[in-house]
């Protein structure tokens, strides 16, 4: 089913919200002439991963509201949303969001504690 997701409308919501978020970032690196600041890059990546959180959402909800089937083709989706978010925040704090002197431990141990705490 995966040639069709992108018909699906949690999945139309994700590409149409990214598109906006993508062309206000375009804009901004125009006016800003390539120029783009750390701080912008953190809040446009911070509006991508919210993107993908609503969207993840959406299908655990789907998820709890259909028929067996498509319970599971939701949760799997779902849960590829989440590992992506997941990829994306690390990224986000090993390259995008970095400290003075390159310290990272303690945005680490918060990404840590948010996504593992078992």
């Amino acid at each position: 089913r995966w040639e069709t997701s992108l018909y699906e409308p949690t999945f139309r919501k994700l590409v149409n919200e990214s598109v906006s978020t993508f062309l206000s970032l375009q804009t901004l690196s125009e006016s800003e002439q390539g120029k783009i600041s750390p701080e912008q890059l953190v809040k446009i990546s911070r509006q991508y991963r919210s993107i993908m959180r609503d969207c993840e959402d959406q299908l655990e909800s789907l998820a709890e509201t259909s028929s067996a089937a498509e319970s599971a083709h939701y949760t799997a989706q779902s849960e590829i949303l989440y590992k992506l978010e997941l990829i994306w925040n690390l990224v986000e704090i090993l390259i995008v969001n970095t400290r003075p002197g390159g310290f990272v431990m303690n945005q680490l141990l918060h990404w840590i504690s948010l996504h593992f705490r078992d």
